[in-house]
């Protein structure tokens, strides 16, 4: 009895590993993540889209009286706001457009926070700056997809017939350590932030410093696919937790709202770094050549 129980379990595990090995392979993983990651990376932008068609007056009215722009021109930035965020969203998920699409949505997060009076707050400042992380990841992933194609239209934004070369010699290699540097960001804020209001106790301390020891392997590029997986599994639990904006008071909703597909932005950026890994300028690839 005792061995047909452990044939059992034998079997039962082969048969287990044998469903893993048949649908979670990598083409297909990574074909799900190249799917995901976009998606969730402009997630905030539609969000925000809708923000401003649904309250068109409301938001004319604060960029009219409290940041003193005439109304025509409220009206026109707002009207652009609208069109590059839902566009530009569009236009990512669709694959289609995708350099000009994030580009239009680069130039709109550098451009919110001083519109909207924000540039003065480090938290929607880092925010900003992860999402504009996020997005060059996603230049650079498409650029490589372009070349692969054969897309001459990529191949003009990070060189010709596979040359690494860029914007006033700025590499497709820079430009991937620039995106992952830059979605760390938020995680060093909340994590200084966090230890700040916990105090020096040993669990605040471990929290921090191991917060810290993953943020520094993605930008070193060290194991940086696992660490992006811990970091975007760590984000989607707290997310649910710090911000549910289904379960809030009316008053609170806007500001829960923001912040979760805000975090689903940097949940987003992770994942095509999990699909793609952390380039040229990294540890793994320098690895992997023997250097």
């Amino acid at each position: 009895i005792a061995m047909s129980g452990a044939q059992l379990v034998r079997d039962i595990k082969d048969v287990i590993e044998d469903q893993l090995e048949r649908n979670l392979s990598p083409k297909k993983l990574r074909r799900a993540l190249d799917a995901l990651g976009p998606f969730f990376l402009v997630l905030t932008y539609v969000e925000d889209a809708m923000r401003v068609l649904l309250r068109f007056g409301e938001q004319r009215t604060y960029m009219n009286k409290h940041m003193r722009f005439p109304m025509p021109v409220a009206v026109l930035l707002l009207t652009m706001s609208f069109v590059a965020q839902l566009a530009g969203s569009l236009g990512v998920v669709s694959r289609t457009q995708v350099r000009a699409s994030c580009g239009a949505l680069i130039v709109w997060t550098m451009l919110q926070p001083l519109l909207y009076g924000q540039h003065g707050e480090s938290e929607f400042v880092c925010r900003s700056c992860t999402q504009v992380g996020g997005l060059l990841l996603l230049l650079r992933h498409e650029a490589q997809a372009g070349r692969r194609r054969g897309s001459s239209d990529q191949d003009a934004l990070f060189g010709e017939h596979r040359r690494e070369t860029s914007w006033y010699g700025l590499t497709g290699s820079h430009v991937q350590l620039l995106g992952r540097s830059l979605l760390m960001l938020m995680f060093f804020l909340q994590g200084g932030r966090h230890l700040a209001s916990r105090g020096l106790g040993v669990a605040p301390v471990l929290g921090y410093l191991t917060l810290m020891s993953l943020c520094a392997l993605v930008i070193a590029g060290f194991k940086a696919r696992w660490s992006a997986v811990i970091l975007a599994i760590s984000l989607a639990i707290t997310n649910v937790w710090m911000y549910p904006f289904w379960a809030v008071p009316a008053r609170q909703r806007d500001f829960n709202l923001y912040y979760f597909f805000n975090t689903l932005s940097m949940i987003g950026g992770l994942l095509l770094l999990v699909s793609h890994g952390p380039g040229g300028l990294s540890v793994d690839n320098a690895t992997k050549k023997g250097i």
